[in-house]
């Protein structure tokens, strides 16, 4: 369950850090169910369009990035860099680091905290219009899901594939930490109440299907009764609703 990973900057701009492919590396060998979309996009053509990874923090976004690069031949390492957006990063900056990378040889840019970029949201289409629609895989991520979602809807119209991090389904869970207990489920799912927007409504925790059909995970618990042990549980963490929230 413990994980690490080698990043060596070997260039930090005023707003960025730009960190080469080969200089990447994680011992994190479990993967997100979503992986294998993050993986598709970049090994198939899609000309114009570019990858988003969004959703909380730690639901393995960088995590992902970071697994996807540690995983090519040496070759295509070079030709790979991970850029980190510091507060105050404009698309100026940005732009011109990229230009100089791409006339260096590089074709894959994995862009971290893309929200952290001030004007994202206007210039954003740069990405994909320009670099995309060069030949250059784009993958970019951020916490920020409504900034990214507001692009989707507007500069990146029909030309993003989304990637959504947050939503992890018990059997990836189960096979994430190798357990099956609800326990721990409950535990998780408390997790992610504490760092959603207090005026959320959910709707429900899990469903039912009838005893023939299911295959995991057998609890033996109603959907009430699953509701009461969230409850109990998150009395005794004193945890609420948006305890961890971040506008």
């Amino acid at each position: 369950k413990n994980s690490s990973i080698a990043i060596f900057p070997i260039n930090i701009k005023k707003n960025i850090n730009i960190i080469m492919g080969n200089q990447i590396a994680t011992s994190y060998v479990r993967k997100r169910d979503c992986y294998n979309q993050l993986k598709g996009f970049m090994q198939h053509e899609y000309p114009g369009k570019i990858c988003a990874l969004y959703g909380l923090r730690r639901t393995g976004k960088t995590v992902m990035m970071y697994q996807y690069i540690s995983e090519l031949s040496d070759k295509d390492k070079e030709k790979t860099v991970y850029i980190l957006c510091l507060r105050e990063c404009d698309m100026l900056e940005l732009r011109q680091a990229m230009e100089d990378l791409y006339d260096k040889g590089v074709r894959n840019f994995f862009l971290d905290e893309i929200t952290e970029v001030t004007d994202f949201q206007k210039y954003g289409n740069t990405f994909s219009d320009y670099f995309a629609a060069k030949g250059a895989k784009i993958v970019i991520a951020g916490t920020d899901s409504l900034g990214i979602m507001l692009a989707q809807s507007d500069i990146l119209y029909d030309r993003i594939q989304m990637i959504h991090t947050s939503y992890i389904p018990f059997a990836e869970f189960s096979k994430l930490i190798e357990n099956d207990s609800v326990d721990e489920y409950i535990d998780l799912v408390i997790d992610y109440i504490e760092h959603l927007r207090p005026d959320l409504v959910l709707e429900r925790f899990v469903s039912q299907s009838p005893k023939e059909l299911l295959i995991a995970p057998d609890w033996g618990v109603k959907n009430y009764e699953f509701t009461e042990k969230v409850k109990k549980r998150m009395r005794e963490r004193n945890a609420w609703q948006g305890k961890y929230y971040k506008p």
